[in-house]
């Protein structure tokens, strides 16, 4: 192998540093540039999942309100009950009929009797009218 000259050997030093500190610099800038995307598309995010809360939140509003204005009817049938949770079938009906006749089936069990629970059909029976709900564009009409 051949020397370098001393006045050459720092030349050559300076020429093989030269792309690993350029490499230095991309690498710089590239995580300058995921930092500014992430920074930007941050408040997005929190921002969609604030408006989901917010629509959940409005929903379920709608849905409670919904329900008491039942429980609340003068209806002979749910009149002549006094207990909230033994009128839950009379609620039901008034709150969706399709719903209640889908849910409450006779292949599904039937109605409930009064003071009966049953947690999971009556999850689904939330689900079912608020789906209803929202397909139906309710909570807009009632503005």
């Amino acid at each position: 192998p051949r020397s370098i000259p001393s006045s050459l050997s720092s030349t050559a030093k300076a020429v093989t540093l030269t792309p690993a500190s350029s490499n230095k610099h991309v690498l710089a800038f590239i995580k300058i540039v995921f930092t500014l995307i992430i920074l930007l598309l941050l408040p997005q995010m929190v921002e969609s999942k604030n408006k989901r809360n917010k629509q959940r939140r409005k929903l379920n509003r709608f849905y409670n309100e919904l329900r008491l204005s039942c429980a609340e009817q003068k209806e002979e049938q749910c009149r002549s009950i006094k207990n909230l949770a033994e009128n839950e079938m009379c609620i039901t009906k008034c709150m969706n009929l399709g719903c209640h006749e889908s849910i409450f089936s006779d292949e599904r069990g039937g109605e409930l009797e009064p003071g009966e629970v049953d947690e999971v059909r009556e999850a689904e029976f939330e689900d079912c009218v608020k789906k209803f709900i929202k397909k139906e564009g309710l909570m807009k009409k009632s503005r």
